[in-house]
């Protein structure tokens, strides 16, 4: 039986650090009590905005194969330039065109000069639409072989009304080291490590490259059950930070806890897994409106599966990240990350299991004040895709205060300063001037660009570090998922101001 939940945004906006939904039935209440509950308002019913799943299919003028661009499956070689360019002339031609890869394996090389490469320096991923529209990129079957441990897929840069589907994409090198705890020195902090042959090696010099994210860690470990591949080992620390490692003889190394306590969750035995986080992803979408992914499958990553900003009714739909036989671990990242949609994502008959990051989660970005000219006009950091009529929040983290809210009556992005002017129709007082990495003062968020309006229907969320589904936003249905083997919450709705992300929910029902 389904049991829904009602989640009301004016209980919430005070519970910025989580939420409690509380059933309680009322034997041990006293008469005062009971009357006093039933003079209380009855709770609105949830009122979800009405939508519509995003089009899975549409008809097309054009049909190229990549195969007619030199792309040759089956064959061993390197076949990124091949579709690049196929992939090049269906964007050029600008009206509905399906891009088809006859079906066998596609091998997908590191660049010749990559950091001369426009695609693998902005996105670290193999291919990329650019203001594409109306395409159907279908795999028919097909296996994408990727051949560097770091190297994502797919990228999307402002695009709309595409759909990617019917594919695998597997890496020829997992990147991530897997193996097994040795040896312990509980009084020095340190374990050795036997690692998987076939994995990313410890010797590797990518662990050395330099951090390309924008925070910190990218890089850590985690401990894995013994008898339940992928799923965190209960009852200890969800990562753990290496301060150095040392290489004993082949595939063996003794690394060095940056906190010494936590060796304490170690045991000799335990199979451990070390991450990196600085590669691509499987498939991003940055600026697109209407994209769909459908029967995609992949066992690992080297950073999120599916995940993008800025962007409007995205789609997933039977798509699977798998453990792969053997792998105690699929993807370096979230399954799925949506920061700052108008309208949020459309997930459904969708498997996520074993990443090393939430299954799901959806937010709005802060973005800080360069110059206060009045509580109502105000200088902003780059945000461009602000509009009048979306609703504002101001939010001084530290004590969790909302400063106020407001819509917006007037916003022009500065080119050349690289600002936004707003003007509000209502103050908010408290705001002050601060660079966009301060964490600990106020901040703006567009509730009009959370990732609210979504749907998470009929999915499963199995062996995944973290939390299930994250929701830092309003407006949407959470329903019929199955969640197995998550190593925190399965649901949990909060406001992450020292991340920072947020806001705070309602109108949610689960």
């Amino acid at each position: 039986m389904l049991t829904r939940f009602t989640l009301c945004f004016p209980l919430l906006i005070g519970l910025v650090g989580g939420i409690v939904l509380l059933a309680i039935e009322g034997q041990a209440m006293s008469q005062e009590s009971k009357a006093s509950e039933k003079s209380r308002p009855p709770i609105a019913p949830v009122q979800l905005p009405v939508r519509m799943p995003p089009a899975r299919d549409f008809p097309v003028e054009h049909t190229l194969s990549v195969s007619d661009f030199g792309a040759t499956a089956d064959d061993g070689r390197d076949d990124l330039a091949s579709i690049r360019i196929a992939m090049n002339k269906a964007a050029a031609l600008k009206q509905p065109t399906r891009l088809l890869f006859p079906k066998g394996t596609y091998d997908l090389f590191l660049p010749e000069d990559p950091e001369e490469d426009l695609i693998y320096r902005r996105t670290r991923d193999c291919l990329a639409f650019y203001r594409a529209s109306k395409i159907i990129f279908d795999g028919q079957g097909s296996t994408f072989m990727i051949h560097e441990p770091t190297l994502g897929f797919l990228t999307l840069l402002f695009c709309d009304d595409v759909v990617v589907r019917n594919f695998t994409v597997q890496w020829k090198t997992p990147p991530f080291a897997q193996g097994w705890v040795r040896k312990i020195d509980r009084q020095a902090g340190w374990f050795e490590f036997e690692e998987t042959p076939g994995f990313l090696s410890l010797d590797s010099p990518i662990w050395q490259e330099e951090n390309r994210k924008h925070y910190e860690p990218i890089r850590w470990g985690m401990l894995k059950d013994r008898t339940s591949p992928g799923r965190m080992k209960a009852g200890v620390h969800n990562f753990f930070e290496i301060s150095q490692w040392e290489r004993l003889k082949s595939r063996r190394f003794r690394l060095h806890l940056r906190a010494k306590e936590q060796i304490a969750d170690f045991e000799v035995g335990d199979p451990y897994v070390h991450v990196d986080r600085n590669g691509g992803g499987l498939c991003h979408f940055t600026h697109c409106q209407r994209v769909v992914f459908e029967n995609i499958t992949n066992y690992t990553s080297p950073g999120l599966d599916y995940g993008g900003a800025h962007s409007s009714e995205i789609g997933l739909f039977n798509c699977r990240v798998l453990l792969k036989p053997g792998y105690w671990h699929s993807s370096n990242a979230d399954g799925m990350h949506f920061s700052q949609h108008r309208v949020g994502p459309w997930v459904e008959g969708c498997t996520f299991e074993g990443m090393s990051d939430d299954g799901a989660n959806l937010y709005a970005h802060p973005t800080h004040v360069l110059r206060v000219v009045s509580d109502r006009e105000f200088e902003l950091g780059p945000p461009f895709d602000w509009r009048p009529g979306d609703v504002v929040l101001g939010f001084e983290p530290n004590q969790g205060q909302v400063l106020g809210q407001s819509r917006i009556n007037d916003v022009s992005f500065n080119r050349e300063t690289v600002s936004t002017r707003l003007i509000l129709n209502q103050p908010i007082p408290g705001m002050k001037t601060s660079e966009s990495k301060d964490k600990n003062t106020t901040y703006f968020l567009n509730l009009s660009l959370s990732s609210s309006n979504f749907v998470f229907r009929a999915n499963t969320f199995r062996n995944v570090r973290r939390f299930g589904i994250l929701m830092q936003t309003h407006d949407g249905l959470v329903e019929d998922n199955i969640f197995e083997g998550v190593s925190a919450s399965a649901i949990i709705v909060r406001n992450s101001a020292g991340w920072p992300e947020g806001f705070a929910t309602g109108n949610v029902v689960i």
